[in-house]
């Protein structure tokens, strides 16, 4: 083979190999979406994780809902519509922060589905879409007395 013909080859095949991969840095979104209140105090939602392992990318999607529902709120839902921890109200965000380090939001879910899992090889990527639901009036009641968040009219 001339050298041409082999820097074609190389040529070809780096750009197949780099058309097959995943990216592993993603944007970080929301991917929670709301799916139903079927009565008071729960909530329904739809959630997408990303992690090395399938448990992680769970974990992941698990962490997203309560993220949303904490800080930024569904605004499909009349309830939730603002979210529940002020960034600026001088809480305790050592209590927030091990909310989530210790997966304390766990006791929270009433019911949960993984729908979809997707496994990329290059480079290790697992992709979890879950349906989850939440008590979201017993986590607002802990984060009152943890401190995380003030009470109602307060």
């Amino acid at each position: 083979m001339t050298t041409s013909h082999l820097a074609m080859v190389f040529s070809v095949l780096s750009l197949s190999l780099y058309q097959c991969k995943t990216p592993v840095g993603y944007t970080e979104t929301a991917e929670v979406t709301f799916v139903e209140s079927e009565s008071p105090g729960l909530v329904t939602v739809s959630s997408t994780g990303r992690g090395e392992k399938s448990h992680l990318a769970e974990f992941d999607a698990d962490e997203k809902v309560f993220r949303t529902i904490m800080y930024q709120g569904l605004p499909q839902h009349t309830g939730l519509r603002l979210p529940m921890v002020s960034t600026t109200s001088g809480t305790d965000e050592d209590a927030a922060k091990r909310f989530f380090e210790e997966r304390d939001y766990e006791r929270f879910i009433t019911a949960q589905n993984a729908d979809s899992v997707q496994e990329y090889k290059r480079p290790k990527l697992y992709v979890v879409k879950k349906t989850i639901t939440v008590n979201y009036d017993a986590l607002r009641r802990h984060l009152e007395k943890e401190g995380v968040t003030r009470k109602f009219g307060l």
